[in-house]
């Protein structure tokens, strides 16, 4: 759900791939309004051609090769914004979510995008892991923004590398995403502390009883109760 404008530059899809598991992408874009969601369907366009093509090459090899799919997608949505002579970026997070015997492996590939917070009931007891610090298992790695004047700035190895990492989850897990927007939103009192990760990290554990849209709408009543209120938000705020 996206909250603060008619027209948002936060995106997230889901995609049921040919091996029958899945692709989520989320995705926040540089800027607001309609340039923004200009790019964010330039990106949406890019994912779908990309998906397509691995369609075809899944019918002659019988494998998903995910970062074929991944680079595809950077390669065309990069010479889309090249065309366009657009300068506005994109971070994105490519989750491939998989069947992994019995748990979900999920399958980062992340240009510059942030992590998930993921909250775990075991043994009686409630631990939180958020994936955008290094854990025991557990190393966060990112590739660069998407965008032509990024391009412009690395070499095509290094700004097509997009490095994978992996995080098994399981049955009962709570898995939440969410874009700057919300960790970023200024109190109202002084403007200068943030809401943070550590918050909404503490906020998310004690709301794992509840069922998923609650659990947004809590989050986004406690940002908004944050920053005082609603023409106050400075970006757009995104979460799933």
């Amino acid at each position: 759900r996206a909250y603060g404008s008619i027209i948002s530059g936060d995106y997230f899809d889901l995609f049921k791939l040919s091996d029958n598991n899945f692709l989520l992408v989320f995705a926040d874009i540089s800027g607001h309004g309609l340039p923004a969601y200009t790019t964010l369907i330039r990106l949406r366009s890019a994912v779908i051609l990309a998906v397509k093509e691995m369609e075809r090459i899944y019918e002659k090899s019988g494998a998903i090769n995910h970062g074929y799919l991944v680079k595809s997608v950077a390669v065309k949505f990069t010479d889309i914004m090249d065309m366009s002579n657009s300068n506005d970026f994109a971070s994105v997070n490519f989750i491939f979510v998989e069947d992994n015997k019995g748990s979900i492996k999920l399958r980062f590939f992340n240009r510059s995008m942030l992590f998930p917070i993921i909250v775990r009931r075991s043994k009686g007891k409630t631990e939180s892991f958020n994936l955008n610090n290094i854990q025991e298992n557990w190393k966060p790695q990112k590739g660069y923004l998407l965008g032509s004047d990024i391009k412009n700035l690395l070499t095509d190895e290094l700004y097509f590398h997009t490095p994978e990492c992996c995080f098994n989850v399981r049955q009962g897990d709570m898995i939440f995403f969410f874009t700057d927007g919300i960790t970023e939103a200024l109190d109202f009192e002084t403007e200068r502390k943030q809401y943070g990760e550590e918050r909404l990290e503490q906020k998310l554990i004690e709301l794992n009883h509840f069922p998923p849209q609650l659990v947004i709408n809590s989050i986004f009543d406690s940002v908004y109760e944050y920053i005082g209120r609603h023409e106050f938000q400075k970006d757009d705020m995104t979460a799933l």
